[in-house]
Parts: structure tokens; C-alpha cells; sequence
């Protein structure tokens, strides 16, 4: 809010020498995908410390037993988990750059380029915080859960978080960079949905190993292997400690 009052601000602007006004970075798309890139490390780390325990307590006291002989489906029990993480991941990643996104809209001077352009160049930017802020809160909701079903000890499922994470950022280019091929980038879900935005906001991607970087399609099957295998994990987890209690 502070760096669009002062782009709106004459005064403010004048003050500036035009050296240092050249090297700021315009208010424009990759502005805005950088609003929610540098949002990433906190939203990490609020899935280690909010998301860990989240089905690992449940298996540990067994209450997925009792929770499975009430009028609840397992679905419902899924989404109520899920509802936890997702809400306050896309608060971070989807709402609020919309609201910077509406006001900026809001604000920007009549004959600024914003105003002058906003149908061909700057719309296209508020659907894009929208996909983008749900395909990374859904990505880092259904990792986070996943890895939680897999222990009783809250503190294993998230470094089991953090682990695979890093993991498939080091593995990915190694993998990439051997075979000389961008696809295997694609199973680093950090790389995967970096380039998915990159594309969603109309951006080249950048090459993560010399000038291979994930594809538009490598990204989108990417993402969408993890939320499938996300859910049967999940489902196999809750499924068979609800029927036998191990």
C-alpha cells in the first residue's frame, strides 16, 4: 500500500532523483505475482507449525475411529481439515493482492497507463491472483496434510514437509540438467507452480538450469499429480485406520 501511495503521490515523486525512479520496479504484472512469490517462505512456515499435527494428533489418539462412527462423511472430515490450512494460505496468497490489485485500480491517476491500457496490459492481472493464489494455497494445503497422515508425530510430518520440499527443489534440476530435459523440473512443486504463475500473469518463465525451465503443460500435470496423489494418500491414511484402527 505504502509503494502504490507513493507512485499516486506527485510530491512525493518529485522528490525522488530520476536516476533512483528509473531502477524502481513499475506497478504491473510481475509486481503483483512477486506480491505473493515473497509470501511462499511464511506460508511454509505456517503449514510446519498449523498444519503438522493436523492429522498426525488425530491417528496418534485414534479419534479418526470415533470421528468415522459419527454422521460425518470422510469427505467432510477431508474439507474441515483442509478448510484450516486453505483459508489462511489464500487470505495470504489470493485475497490480499486482490485488494492491492482494487486499489491500485482504484487509485491510479486518469491518464496514468494503468487507466490508459488496463484492458490490454493490467486486467488480465486479477483472475491471475485468483488462480494463482488457490493452485498454491491447494498445492501447499493437500502437501502439508498428506505428510501429516503419514506419522502420529506431528514434528516427523513436518519435516517430511520441509524434507520433500527441498528435496525435489535439488532434485529436479540435477534431474533436468542431466537428461537435458525441462520436464523433470516438474516434480519440484515449488518450480511447478513458479512457472504456472509465471504464465498465468503472461511472463517468461526463467531457465532454472542454463535455458531449461518447466513448461506451461509440465506445470499443470505437475500440480495436478500432487493434488491426485495428495488425496489418495489421504484417503488410504484415514480409510484404513477408521476400518481397523491401525
Amino acid at each position: 500500500l505504502v509503494y502504490i501511495y507513493l507512485f499516486i503521490n506527485e510530491s512525493l515523486m518529485d522528490l525522488i532523483p530520476k536516476e533512483a525512479l528509473a531502477i524502481l520496479p513499475k506497478i504491473d504484472a510481475v509486481w503483483f505475482k512477486k506480491s505473493i512469490d515473497y509470501q511462499f517462505p511464511f506460508c511454509f512456515a505456517m503449514a510446519f507449525i498449523l498444519g503438522a499435527g493436523l492429522i498426525s494428533r488425530d491417528l496418534k489418539n485414534n479419534a479418526v475411529v470415533l470421528y468415522a462412527s459419527k454422521p460425518i462423511s470422510r469427505w467432510e472430515y477431508f474439507l474441515g481439515k483442509f478448510s484450516v490450512l486453505f483459508f489462511i494460505f489464500m487470505a495470504l496468497l489470493g485475497i490480499v493482492p486482490l485488494f492491492l490489485f482494487a486499489i491500485q485500480t482504484l487509485v491510479a491517476p486518469v491518464q496514468s497507463q494503468w487507466h490508459l491500457y488496463f484492458w490490454l496490459r493490467y486486467a488480465k492481472i486479477g483472475p491471475a491472483l485468483l488462480v494463482y493464489g488457490f493452485v498454491a494455497s491447494t498445492t501447499l494445503s493437500l502437501l502439508m496434510m498428506a505428510c501429516s497422515s503419514l506419522t502420529e508425530n506431528g514434528r516427523y510430518a513436518g519435516i517430511a514437509f520441509a524434507v520433500f520440499i527441498i528435496g525435489t527443489m535439488i532434485v529436479g534440476p540435477i534431474l533436468a540438467d542431466y537428461l537435458r530435459s525441462g520436464y523433470p523440473l516438474a516434480i519440484s512443486p515449488f518450480y511447478s507452480g513458479i512457472a504456472l504463475g509465471d504464465y498465468l500473469f503472461g511472463l517468461t518463465p526463467d531457465a532454472i538450469v542454463r535455458d531449461l525451465r518447466v513448461g506451461p503443460w509440465s506445470a499443470w500435470i505437475g500440480i495436478l499429480s500432487y493434488w491426485i496423489i495428495c488425496g489418495w494418500i489421504l484417503n488410504y491414511r484415514v480409510s484404513r485406520r477408521a476400518r481397523y484402527g491401525r
